[in-house]
């Protein structure tokens, strides 16, 4: 038996594996977490040692170490329990013609292939990319392949001890445009949205993960991709047992895998702001003059009852549109080609802004609110200039005060001198751990800071303790604990697994511009554009907020006064407002 290879008839018995060619991945019999049932898994070898990334008998365990694995003469794989002669559980072929040679090879990608010997890889019989569990790997395909009759989704661990079905599910929807989902038992969970040639609408643009996507008459998938020079990074993708969908990249310096992306809820944002907009409802119909308003970094909404065609211009699009009576939006199918025609006949639902992703998006309106909107563009750039000053004005100050304060409290990681041996962690690391510092998983507060219990993905229950901003004890205070419970070691005195110090928490100018340029919109839109126009009269930092994807959020309308259409000032009884 080679050392990566089954042979026909040939038996793997527990405690034996088969290992890829440069030692990448092992195949053979392990127990998950705290359990003794066996499985036969796919697992990290040489790098990430022992993280699992398939599991074959998942629904059916073995009871004890009397696990058989075999390939028949018909390229079947089959796992026995030898102790009760009973298969367990065995694996499908797409061929109904029967192969006299057949070998089961496990590659350095992390895949298992059953072929013929004669034939190689690309006429397999099987392959386990084609039954992925929880995690899928850098090569393999997220879709349906019409030839073979193969349809593929990721589906969450039961828990950390059970790798049975969980209740989150990963799948692509092929009703219209075809798109992303995770669903959370039979309730949507999140939409990634349909592919615009670079990337699925509802993410945002990174530089490390360059996923490929394939759509015609045979199959439809995507591929994922690193784009790294280095081709020796171990990168995975995983569905958690929690909900979480996160990309992963393996860290040598550290030991230990790196968050890169994840999803958890709504596209981070919970359920509710699932957004229903219907173009049409303010009466535009065929025999109404209308037009369309272009949006721009928007993630597209719900294709499940949309139209496209993949070789229409935009122009040409923009006529079909408006010829008919029910479109309600158009957009671009490919961005990267500039090409294709995705239209929308029903209600825009899921449609929100993404500053660093998103497309461009026309929407019907009418005609009447376009006029309205270009007689006063000049009105609209004075005010929405001197507003931008004001804000400046406001901002500018305040964030000198605050780089004076922070610089006197900054405490930089090489200033921490704390022991080499002692683990540094990154911020996505905790985040993981804590469900995002989430108030269910809040043990207490106290002087320096709440604290969280959490628990690692090696099931190591955990307690984190952050620096609150306004705590009176700052970074001096916080080195210092670091610095000596990691010196003492006494059963009586709390234990210090490690400690994470990452700096990343300011924003960029750029997503400060987005702020202030979203709160001079929310502006102009109630001294300008609202039927109903109004002053707010206490526009502050603090009635200022903030969503999950840093859009500002205008609040507290106690103080605000009403205006008539043709006023432009007023008189008040007393003074309020900033």
């Amino acid at each position: 038996m080679a050392a990566d290879t089954i042979l026909m008839n040939q038996t793997i018995r527990d405690g034996q594996t088969i290992v890829s060619p440069q030692q990448t991945f092992e195949l053979g019999f392990f127990s998950p977490g705290n359990t003794s049932n066996r499985y036969v898994a796919i697992w990290f070898k040489r790098k990430a040692t022992g993280t699992i990334v398939w599991v074959a008998n998942r629904e059916t365990p073995i009871r004890t170490k009397s696990g058989l694995l075999t390939l028949d003469h018909n390229g079947v794989l089959e796992i026995h329990d030898s102790a009760t002669n009973v298969t367990i559980w065995s694996s499908t072929s797409s061929r109904t013609t029967r192969k006299i040679n057949p070998v089961a090879k496990l590659f350095d990608s992390g895949n298992l292939m059953v072929m013929d010997r004669e034939e190689g890889p690309e006429n397999y019989i099987w392959q386990s990319f084609d039954s992925p569990g929880d995690t899928a790997l850098p090569g393999s395909r997220f879709g349906r392949n019409l030839e073979r009759g193969v349809v593929t989704n990721y589906t969450s661990w039961k828990s950390v001890d059970d790798p049975s079905k969980g209740m989150f599910m990963m799948y692509m929807d092929f009703n219209g445009l075809p798109q992303v989902f995770q669903n959370n038992g039979d309730v949507i969970q999140s939409r990634l949205g349909s592919w615009n040639g670079v990337r699925y609408t509802g993410n945002k643009g990174n530089e490390i993960y360059m996923d490929a996507y394939v759509s015609n008459e045979k199959e439809t998938y995507t591929m994922m991709r690193l784009n790294l020079a280095n081709s020796s990074v171990v990168s995975m993708m995983r569905l958690d047992h929690d909900g979480i969908m996160g990309r992963y990249i393996w860290i040598n310096q550290t030991q230990g895998w790196s968050l890169r992306i994840y999803t958890k809820g709504y596209g981070s944002v919970a359920l509710d702001c699932w957004v229903k907009r219907l173009s049409k409802g303010s009466g535009i119909g065929c025999g109404v003059r209308e037009g369309f308003r272009k949006y721009s970094f928007m993630k597209l909404p719900d294709t499940r009852h949309s139209w496209f065609d993949v070789n229409m211009s935009l122009t040409q699009c923009k006529v079909k549109c408006k010829n008919e009576c029910n479109c309600t939006a158009y957009a671009t199918l490919d961005i990267k080609q500039g090409v294709g025609c995705l239209l929308w006949y029903d209600e825009l639902i899921d449609m929100r802004t993404l500053p660093n992703g998103g497309q461009d998006i026309y929407i019907r309106i009418a005609n009447l609110e376009l006029d309205k909107t270009g007689s006063r563009s000049k009105s609209k750039l004075m005010k929405t200039v001197l507003i931008l000053a004001l804000l400046a004005f406001i901002t500018i100050p305040l964030g000198i005060r605050f780089l004076i304060i922070r610089k006197r409290r900054l405490v930089k990681p090489q200033d921490m001198h704390a022991p080499k041996d002692l683990p540094l962690f990154s911020l996505s690391t905790l985040v993981a751990a804590t469900n995002n510092f989430s108030d269910s998983n809040k043990l207490g507060q106290g002087g320096f800071g709440p604290v969280y219990k959490g628990c690692f993905k090696d099931g190591q229950e955990i307690a984190v303790k952050r620096l609150s901003a306004s705590s009176s004890q700052g970074p001096e205070e916080f080195k210092n604990e670091v610095i000596f419970i990691s010196r003492l070691q006494h059963r009586n005195l709390v234990k210090i697994l490690g400690y994470c110090f990452e700096d990343g928490l300011k924003l960029e100018w750029l997503k400060k511009f987005h702020i202030i340029e979203g709160i001079a919109r929310g502006l102009l839109y109630l001294h300008q554009d609202s039927r109903l126009r109004i002053i707010h009269r206490d526009l502050k930092a603090a009635n200022s907020l903030l969503d999950h994807d840093m859009n500002p959020k205008i609040s507290d309308f106690g103080l605000a006064k009403s205006f008539g259409e043709n006023e432009t000032q007023t008189n008040t009884k007393k003074v309020v407002g900033t």
